[in-house]
């Protein structure tokens, strides 16, 4: 994982796709919920589990099931926390060929959404499934093939005015 990127110890960031009151009763038991101010639909988790973040993921992505997201609310270096959208941004070591494009997708279950037309050797993947995986582990796992130089996760950010 690009080390800009660290999973919060205890902050989930979901997204609820339809029966937000339902949804949020249930994920109230694995802690505090709060709307993200300024965004359209996502809310935060304040994660209070023994478990730990990574099992509160677990069981928040399966009381969410079909009806949302849940990822981990990723830190950047200075301590500013960003929102993983579920995509992934993967940079070639050298420009991959569209079959070859298509194979790496297929080979870790990601769907390509754009190539960058200004850097030939980026893409934006997602992952297939409405069960996305834990974000930190994709991210790391793609990053250790052989033909990646980078990978991280696509997040949306809030800056402040000093």
């Amino acid at each position: 994982m690009d080390s800009s990127q660290t999973p919060s110890p205890n902050r989930l960031v979901v997204q609820v796709q339809r029966n937000e009151e339902d949804i949020g009763r249930k994920l109230g038991e694995l802690g505090e919920l709060q709307k993200l101010k300024g965004s359209d639909g996502l809310l935060l988790l304040q994660v209070d589990e023994k478990s730990g973040l990574k099992g509160a993921w677990d069981r928040a992505r399966k009381m969410l099931g079909a009806n949302g997201t849940v990822q981990p609310v990723l830190l950047h270096e200075d301590g500013s926390e960003h929102y993983p959208t579920g995509q992934i941004t993967v940079r070639f070591k050298t420009n991959p060929s569209d079959a070859t494009l298509e194979r790496f997708a297929a080979e870790h279950s990601l769907r390509l959404c754009n190539r960058n037309e200004y850097v030939p050797q980026q893409v934006v993947l997602e992952p297939l499934g409405p069960s996305e995986p834990y974000i930190p582990d994709l991210v790391e796992k793609i990053q250790s093939s052989k033909d990646v130089q980078m990978t991280w996760a696509n997040t949306l950010s809030r800056y402040t005015r000093l």
